[in-house]
């Protein structure tokens, strides 16, 4: 049996086992595909999980620690049947994914050869949103189940022998994110019938180029690839490939691949046609855990996809650092990328942040060597270049506060063209590209150093969006905080009053002072006021000799006192706090 055969081979045996006799390919005599295993496996897998680490599979695992014996190898099947489609994914890999997701049981059943066998193959190359989006593919391949769980036994044999009642059934529900999972199970189960296409587009691609020769088009995608096969096979007298060079070039000319890449075997998978590397669309319930709303999150995503640098600014307090890391940390975990902060200050320079000499003992004794290291930024970007279809984020927490141009060196240019490479003023002989899949996220606090010092070469590589209280998305940060943990809701009423007294944007006090489980008694508050907000204050006015518990205090914001600057009594002459008058 050839490797192709392989994969329908085992496809139709899950779907007998699972689908006519809710039992399992892997231990056939157990019930596995049952209604109640997919329901409670389809909750877990879309059950939110933002604080969990690691990938997607790794994920998984951590969400069936306790679920039922027949919940655990149904998710192993179904990511099985999921890693059937990639043939970029190497055999081993796979079937390592699919033991770490059974191994959450402890009596963990093992894969049968013969089915690990067709893991060591694949028809398609569907691109890094089949990885991005796995808990959507997964959600969909058991919703699909469900719903022939809802069938009678009849229509259930109608469906596994004809392929159109089969794809209603596919139809019969929302696909969301899964059309590539939908598109691979139909090829997979009726392998004569759906083409071997994962991708929509790809497919609209090749109906549109050959429609003009004598296919008439019906609008169904499936039933118009038939035809269109149909007459280019008369055309080419024999079996064709869509992803031949030869007929890629014609329905997706910028994509065909050159004769080196066909000698290496690529033209028989489909070619990744998003960019080089997927980021993830903000979920409700990561905006939840952020308190945030969601169109803000998907906006800053946005801005990030077109741009590739981000800075997030403003006043302290404000959730920027925070906010950096949840959103990177969430954009690379389930797909297998990295995230990694570092922070700026006045004496950081290009040698820390790329790559510099280092001292070292030399091999005489009493003597020092100097090799060249990489810094953050360098050791990021070779990680992004080696995993190019999944996203790296670089954090640069207060990057307002070093010296830009000293930092950035000659990757100024970079930031703005991913697609050039410059010669390293330490690796003069070496071509270095920033890899087109590599995000900075920066930070900058406006009340440390204004965004207008920022050069305008930098301003202009970077997107920019704003954090301020009183704003979206900050205005209601911690109101939704306080109502999340039932907490009096007054403080974010005493937030909102300081900053009306402040009255300056820069220099707005936000939320994530006050976001302390200590603020619910007034002990905590008043503790948390005296030592974290009014010394802001007082920095505000150094010198000027007001009284600042008079002008900010809780007393005085509750009662609506002291909106008028008044001077300590025992304030020394303002002579005697600056310069000498004149």
């Amino acid at each position: 049996m050839s490797d192709g055969e392989t994969i329908y081979t085992a496809t139709r045996r899950l779907l007998v086992a699972g689908l006519t006799e809710s039992g399992a390919a892997f231990t056939p005599s157990d019930a596995v595909w049952t209604a109640a295993a997919a329901e409670d496996l389809l909750e877990r897998v879309t059950e939110p999980n933002t604080a969990a680490e690691g990938q997607f599979i790794e994920r998984l695992r951590a969400k069936l620690v306790g679920a039922s014996s027949a919940t655990i190898q149904l998710a192993g099947e179904m990511v099985y049947l999921h890693l059937l489609v990639p043939d970029d994914v190497g055999g081993e890999t796979k079937a390592k994914l699919v033991e770490t997701v059974l191994s959450a049981d402890p009596k963990a059943v093992m894969v049968p050869p013969e089915l690990t066998a067709a893991l060591f193959s694949g028809f398609a190359r569907p691109g890094p949103a089949y990885r991005a989006y796995r808990g959507w593919q997964l959600a969909w391949l058991l919703r699909f189940a469900l719903a022939w769980r809802a069938l009678v036994p009849a229509t259930q044999e109608e469906a596994l022998r004809d392929p159109w009642s089969f794809r209603r059934i596919a139809d019969s529900f929302p696909v969301d994110r899964a059309y590539s999972q939908r598109n691979a199970l139909l090829h997979l189960a009726f392998p004569g019938t759906f083409e071997g296409v994962v991708s929509r587009r790809h497919k609209r691609l090749i109906i549109d180029a050959f429609a003009g020769t004598g296919v008439e088009v019906s609008g169904d995608d499936d039933r118009d690839l038939i035809a269109v096969r149909a007459a280019v096979e008369r055309r080419h007298g024999g079996r064709v490939d869509f992803y031949d060079p030869e007929l890629m070039a014609r329905w997706h000319p910028e994509k065909a691949l050159s004769p080196t890449s066909e000698a290496a075997g690529l033209v028989l998978a489909e070619i990744v046609e998003e960019e080089t590397s997927v980021l993830l669309e903000p979920t409700a319930a990561l905006a939840a855990g952020l308190f945030v709303d969601q169109s803000w999150l998907s906006e800053t995503v946005d801005l990030l996809r077109e741009q590739r640098q981000l800075i997030l600014y403003g006043p302290p307090g404000t959730g920027k650092t925070y906010l950096a890391q949840e959103l990177a940390r969430f954009l690379t975990a389930e797909v297998g990328g990295e995230h990694r902060l570092v922070q700026f200050h006045p004496s950081y320079a290009y040698e820390d942040f790329f790559e510099g000499f280092r001292p070292r003992r030399g091999e005489v004794s009493g003597t020092v060597a100097f090799d060249l290291e990489p810094g953050p930024l360098r050791l990021l970007a070779d990680r992004a270049a080696q995993a190019p279809d999944v996203p790296f984020v670089l954090i640069i927490d207060e990057i307002n506060r070093a010296n830009l141009a000293k930092v950035f060196g000659e990757l100024y240019f970079l930031l703005e063209y991913r697609d050039r490479s410059v010669r390293l003023q330490y690796s003069p002989t070496t071509d270095f590209r920033l890899p087109s899949n590599l995000y900075v996220i920066g930070t900058m606090n406006t009340a440390d150093r204004s965004i207008a010092l920022v050069d305008s070469a930098m301003r202009r590589r970077f997107a920019w969006q704003g954090l301020f209280p009183g704003e979206p998305p900050v205005a209601d940060m911690l109101r939704r905080w306080l109502h999340a943990h039932d907490l009096p809701d007054d403080r974010a009423d005493l937030l909102d009053a300081l900053n009306a007294r402040i009255a300056e944007r820069d220099a707005a006090v936000g939320p994530s002072y006050l976001m302390n489980r200590r603020v619910g008694t007034e002990p905590g508050l008043a503790r948390i006021w005296r030592h974290h907000i009014l010394p802001l204050m007082e920095e505000r006015h150094v010198g000027e000799g007001l009284d600042i518990e008079a002008l900010y205090g809780l007393a005085a914001l509750r009662s609506g006192t002291g909106r008028t600057a008044t001077r300590r009594e025992d304030a020394p002459p303002l002579e005697e706090t600056g310069e000498p008058s004149r």
